[in-house]
């Protein structure tokens, strides 16, 4: 392999490597987007959360012997 075909591999797995990088990144931005998305008030998060919280008010109410 001669000099300027082991300087061309290099360059290329360079390229490749900031591709991968520039990838990553662009998940990480995406993600974010949506988890704060889901987090809004409209969100998934936020109504799984107050699903939740409604299962856990009623749980604790039927312990004590209250019902609706």
């Amino acid at each position: 392999m001669t000099l300027e075909q082991r300087v061309e591999a290099l360059e290329m797995a360079i390229a490749n490597m900031v591709s991968q990088q520039s990838n990553a990144e662009d998940i990480s931005e995406i993600a974010a987007e949506v988890i704060a998305s889901a987090s809004k008030p409209v969100g998934v998060l936020n109504a799984a959360q107050k699903q939740a919280a409604e299962k856990k008010v009623t749980f604790y109410a039927t312990n004590f012997g209250i019902t609706n």
